[in-house]
């Protein structure tokens, strides 16, 4: 609903900016003569407006359709799911578009799809954590410290029934159809979380409960395990100082300080995110947070992050323009901030979200030249120091170059640094900032 309320305000708003650009090109194109050499090129420019205009107003109408459905479905109490994917569902209506002779192929597809995996739910008064699917040491293996282990799942009484009804020798074994066994089950990581999840306790309960997700994919199952995993107390000191950390499209910059607040050591890890695939960038990013988080646990200090939200922006992406939607695209700041959390969580170091507001323009005119930093890591040093609440940095050498427009000195430090970074980032050239630096 939020989102669908998002987009029909940007594309409102894009629909009034070309409609305006429409009248106006309708303007000049009435007054000039066919023969003036400008008359082509703005016949190309109000057709082009009127094509982006024509499709605008398609697409607010379609959201328009769909925020009015959610409405409906909220006031009578409707919920739509669809078990076996939307994309399967609708392929019966299209059978030989999709490679189907008979409607029987597809609803033997769509039956397996809909019961492609199954989910058994643990408890910590539980055996070995789960009732019904447990990790357990094997028969022979059965010792202080096991190596080999099976995992043993209980059938229901319908299978098991089945089972009887196909072979009688196994009515006279009992318990043999109740339980699948799979023998020498390894799981590559979290095992020992695992074992010591599922470790009996003194009073007959196990330390964690163990949920398994049963998931078959190209006639193969897969199991997945999860256990709650105890987090270690937090190992770091706030007065030793901070680590900042500043995430961009390209790379991470860091930024350590001491605890008066003075850069030490700072550096950036290059990340990759053009042109790859959502799991190599995962594991680009998280190879960069691996270094900062064994930083942090080397110099026992909290890392700083900064405090980002890209909801809005995210979905008004279709009325920007393709460089920024490329990098905001390609910004995967909630699989950063997910695996911060979770590696910072493990290792027990405290994670400490700061506002970022700023800090790129503050970070440049302060940090860069004085200590010989990149943009980024200036940022990261302000980020650090943003978790000491120090007072709003002072700045001198603008009077070199011109003033805001609107600049009261009678405001606070950090509201004319606000309208400072706004004039240096719209009126100022890439010269006139090293100039400006020059002089910091």
């Amino acid at each position: 609903m939020e989102e669908l309320e998002i987009k029909m305000q940007s594309i409102e708003k894009t629909i009034k900016t070309k409609q305006k650009k429409k009248e106006n090109l309708h303007k000049k194109l009435v007054k000039i003569k066919q023969t003036h050499p400008s008359f082509r090129t703005l016949v190309k420019q109000y057709r082009n407006v009127k094509c982006i205009l024509h499709h605008k107003k398609r697409k607010f109408a379609s959201l328009k359709r769909k925020l009015e459905q959610l409405q409906q479905d909220i006031k009578h109490h409707k919920i739509r799911i669809c078990f076996g994917s939307k994309v399967l569902f609708h392929k019966q209506f299209h059978l030989a578009q999709n490679g189907y002779y008979h409607i029987k192929q597809w609803k033997c597809d769509w039956r397996k799809q809909r019961s492609s995996q199954f989910i058994i739910v643990g408890s910590s008064d539980e055996t070995y954590g789960n009732q019904n699917c447990q990790f357990q040491p094997m028969k022979k293996d059965r010792q202080e410290t096991p190596t080999e282990y099976q995992l043993q799942l209980t059938l229901p009484p319908v299978m098991q029934q089945d089972l009887l009804s196909h072979d009688d020798s196994l009515k006279k074994k009992k318990n043999v159809c109740k339980h699948l066994v799979f023998q020498h089950v390894s799981f590559n990581r979290g095992q020992h979380e695992m074992i010591k999840g599922s470790s009996i306790k003194k009073k007959g309960t196990v330390h964690s409960a163990l949920t398994y997700r049963f998931i078959q994919q190209d006639n193969k199952w897969y199991v997945c395990a999860t256990v709650n995993q105890d987090t270690p107390k937090w190992i770091t000191l706030e007065r030793y100082g901070y680590i900042g950390v500043d995430f961009n499209a390209d790379r991470v910059s860091v930024c350590e300080i001491d605890r008066n607040g003075n850069p030490v050591h700072w550096f950036s890890i290059s990340t990759k995110m053009y042109d790859r695939s959502s799991g190599q960038i995962k594991a680009s990013i998280s190879d960069a947070l691996k270094v900062v988080v064994e930083l942090a646990k080397e110099r026992q200090k909290p890392i700083v992050i900064e405090k980002l939200s890209f909801k809005q922006r995210k979905a008004s992406l279709g009325e920007r323009s393709k460089r920024y939607a490329r990098m905001l695209s390609g910004f995967a700041y909630t699989a950063y901030k997910e695996l911060m959390e979770s590696k910072c969580k493990v290792a027990g170091i405290k994670l400490i979200p700061v506002n970022p507001a700023y800090t790129s323009q503050m970070g440049m005119m302060k940090f860069m030249k004085r200590y010989g930093m990149s943009s980024h890591e200036s940022a990261a040093c302000l980020i650090a120091r943003k978790a000491f609440y120090f007072k709003t940095l002072s700045f001198k050498g603008v009077e070199t170059l011109s003033y805001p427009k609107k600049w009261d000195t009678s405001k606070t430090r950090f509201s004319r640094w606000v309208s400072l970074s706004k004039h240096i980032n719209k009126e100022l050239t890439c010269k006139q900032k090293i100039e400006l630096l020059k002089v910091m």
